[in-house]
């Protein structure tokens, strides 16, 4: 009965804590603070082989006791405004700039390049991004165009041409892949040429993205992390669009066209994952949702979610 009730317990909290993520009382990194406590389950484990007669849930006691501690350590920071994981840059030009120091990239191109390919990796990354027709003025045409925030180290920009007509750059810590790296963030504000296809790929540790992409063709965006936090604006452009989001948690709101075809396909456990549609008809097949125009629109959005523990809403745009 009482390993029971614990593990019941443990469900009930992990449901408290995605309502308040979904209702925004709480902060989705609350996640993050709790895979930093995973220490915590060796604990666990060691009470459990000291007192193997007991008939205690040990490890579902380690997991509560983790997500109490992150909830209300993540629940402080917020109320107390101390600075804790990743911060945005203020769009504003009043707005105070949170990481201390900050460079510019542009990536100029030849006539012939079409294509952009852009790698950011970091523990913790906050992208916003959207295009910029100045981009594809003849005189001065350019790829990209950066803003980059950061506070410990500064984040290498590495530029290379492609041989199918493309430009590759990469945005990556200097530590990154380094066991004893220190909590590297950086801020990333993009400029996109809207006349090229634009893929990005991002591994990072927490992630907060933010992409408008009714203004340039995002053809593709691959997310790895641990946690995540991503907004996606989609316009009509005639062409497809693949997102692939592989995430321990996740919340992600989507906004697309009426007329857009869109495809959606969840591998996730029903039970920790909430996806839902406002105000656009979806037919369900398996763990793939799907409009009824998605094979016959022009404009293509298919989406892949692999995750723990999530939120996907698809919303139409005004």
């Amino acid at each position: 009965m009482g390993s029971r009730i614990v593990k019941g317990l443990l469900i009930v909290l992990i449901g408290v804590i995605l309502l308040l993520n979904t209702t925004g009382i709480l902060a989705w990194s609350v996640w993050r603070t709790a895979l930093g406590l995973w220490p915590i389950i060796i604990i666990g484990i060691g009470l459990h082989l000291i007192f193997p007669e007991k008939k205690v849930p040990w490890i579902a006691l380690s997991l509560i006791v983790i997500l109490v501690v992150a909830t209300i350590s993540s629940y402080y920071v917020a109320t107390s405004h101390k600075p804790w994981g990743i911060h945005r840059v203020p769009k504003k030009a009043n707005g105070a700039v949170v990481l201390e120091h900050k460079k510019v990239f542009s990536v100029p191109v030849d006539p012939e390049t079409s294509f952009l390919h852009v790698t950011f990796i970091s523990d913790a990354l906050a992208l916003d991004g959207e295009g910029d027709p100045e981009l594809d003025n003849p005189d001065s045409r350019m790829a990209m165009h950066g803003e980059l925030y950061w506070d410990k180290e500064e984040p290498l920009v590495n530029i290379s041409l492609r041989e199918d007509a493309g430009v590759r750059v990469s945005v990556a810590s200097p530590s990154a892949g380094v066991e004893d790296r220190k909590d590297l963030r950086y801020v990333c504000i993009g400029k996109f040429n809207p006349g090229f296809a634009t893929q990005i790929d991002i591994a990072a540790g927490t992630a907060d993205i933010d992409l408008d992409a009714t203004s340039f063709h995002l053809s593709q965006l691959s997310l790895a992390t641990a946690v995540a936090d991503v907004r996606l604006v989609f316009g009509l452009t005639g062409k497809e669009t693949r997102v692939s989001i592989a995430s321990g948690v996740v919340n992600t709101e989507v906004i697309v066209p009426q007329d857009a075809g869109v495809r959606v396909f969840v591998s996730s456990a029903p039970i920790f994952t909430q996806v839902k549609f406002e105000e656009l008809e979806f037919t369900k097949q398996g763990n793939t949702w799907a409009s009824k125009n998605f094979s016959s629109a022009s404009t293509k959005i298919d989406f892949q979610v692999d995750c723990g523990i999530g939120s996907i809403t698809v919303k139409k745009a005004p």
